[in-house]
């Protein structure tokens, strides 16, 4: 789906990286900042996955790809996405984690529909914007946040679970010119989502997620997606399907160059995680 292309980046520090866990879960990383998102909670709710035991000891335990994590986010509290147990068992307590109540109880005067600044530092910006979930239910209501998450102007918007139809969440997406969206695979069946994705977003890439992995994927999921990414290709921006724990992949850009900004910027794949 994504071709191979020679990176115009002369240092990893202007590299970002992207690694899927489960089901949401990424890890975001550019230089040395790294970042977690939906990628803390144990258990499995069927029908999706459990990050594999051994990829939780490494984040719990902060080694391997996971050594040096300086912010977890949570996009809503649902189990497939967060959990307190796996929040506890974290041995490094100087990780920052937010999460919608930490969002909520910090930003009391928040406005509705607009951002919220979560991070402002030299070369990495992250903002929150409130959105209701996917399917929401009045008599089950959950908060949920998209991330926009901004490293030196490559902008990556990480959707969770989010409800699409909104207007006002939909201009101000639409205007803040978007690179790479994250997004559940279901949007992309959906002709409500294809819309949101093409005509709202306008991402040059999209990263599809939240598929159970092959051993949990009763229904078909996987193979339902696939089918559609080739169905939809030609009318699509570009398209990547997270399907295996631990694959990772580069966004190829220079920090110093406008060049990188090109709708022929592609993703590097990684054959599999490259610590």
């Amino acid at each position: 789906m994504f071709h191979r292309v020679e990176s115009k980046v002369k240092s990893m520090n202007n590299k970002i990286k992207i690694t899927y866990i489960t089901n949401s879960g990424l890890m975001i990383s550019c230089g040395s900042k790294k970042i977690l998102v939906d990628a803390l909670f144990t258990g499995k709710i069927s029908p999706w996955s459990a990050i594999p035991e051994i990829t939780m000891q490494q984040i719990q335990n902060g080694i391997g790809p996971f050594d040096g994590i300086s912010l977890a986010l949570a996009t809503h509290k649902h189990p497939d996405h967060f959990s307190n147990d796996a929040i506890k068992r974290m041995k490094d307590k100087n990780i920052d984690i937010i999460t919608p109540d930490t969002i909520k109880s910090n930003f009391t005067k928040r406005s509705a529909g607009k951002p919220i600044t979560l991070v402002r530092e030299k070369n990495c910006k992250i903002l929150a914007y409130e959105t209701m979930h996917d399917g929401y239910d009045e008599m089950e209501p959950i908060t949920h946040f998209c991330y926009l998450i901004d490293f030196n102007g490559e902008k990556i918007l990480i959707m969770g679970d989010a409800f699409t139809e909104n207007e006002k969440f939909k201009k101000w997406v639409m205007n803040e010119h978007i690179d790479t969206i994250c997004i559940n695979f279901v949007e992309l069946n959906q002709e409500k989502g294809r819309k949101f994705i093409k005509d709202t977003v306008q991402a040059n890439n999209v990263i599809l997620y939240h598929l159970p992995l092959p051993e949990d994927d009763q229904y078909n999921f996987r193979k339902m997606t696939e089918k559609n990414i080739a169905k939809y290709k030609a009318v699509m921006p570009k398209m990547y399907l997270c399907a295996d724990s631990m694959e990772s992949f580069y966004i190829n850009y220079d920090s110093e160059s406008s060049e990188s900004r090109s709708t022929d910027r592609l993703f590097t794949k990684l054959s599999g995680l490259s610590a």
